[in-house]
């Protein structure tokens, strides 16, 4: 079986989670997240989670092929990193949504359905979010076999030595207002 036509839409109670295969140990927690704690993050408003599902499944329970859970967060400011914000007074916390976890079939890895779904979720934070709520900053922590990833998708790694040689280094993405205000007319 494989996926025909994707689309990306909220997590519903009767997808079907549990062939989402990921291949490595490593991932194994992000699989694990989606059948065991997906859904009660949703019913208790911890987390919201994005799948990729077939089109034909849009308005019905399909098989899940890769989804991605935002959660509300904050950056906290010191004078040992600061994001690029101006006028923020060191010792606060910069309010920013997070991306928690992100993952791809692997049978589908390498096709763009990663960026795809990245690119959903910027323009859900930028569009959704960040002109709804104060927020500065999308966030996420990491794995070292994403941060080129990341890269690519415009985020940047906080620059602390500690984050450098963390397990799963802080990356961000300055949400600019100024570009949103100008989109929107």
């Amino acid at each position: 079986m494989s996926l025909a036509d994707p689309i990306i839409r909220p997590l519903r109670e009767d997808d079907g989670v549990n062939a989402l295969s990921l291949g490595s140990a490593e991932l194994k927690p992000l699989k694990s997240f989606l059948r065991k704690q997906a859904r009660e993050y949703e019913r208790a408003s911890v987390a919201r989670t994005y799948v990729i599902v077939d089109k034909q499944d849009v308005d019905r329970g399909g098989r899940v092929w890769g989804y991605a859970s935002l959660v509300a967060s904050e950056v906290h400011l010191g004078a040992d990193h600061v994001p690029p914000v101006s006028r923020w007074p060191d010792g606060y916390s910069l309010p920013a949504v997070k991306l928690a976890r992100m993952a791809i079939d692997q049978s589908l890895q390498g096709r763009g359905l990663g960026r795809e779904l990245m690119s959903f979720m910027i323009a859900l934070v930028q569009d959704h979010i960040a002109t709804r709520i104060g927020c500065r900053l999308f966030v996420t922590d990491a794995k070292p076999s994403a941060v080129s990833f990341y890269t690519r998708m415009g985020f940047t790694m906080l620059d602390t030595e500690a984050n450098k040689k963390s397990n799963q280094p802080v990356m961000f993405l300055l949400l600019d207002n100024k570009g949103l205000a100008a989109r929107k007319q």
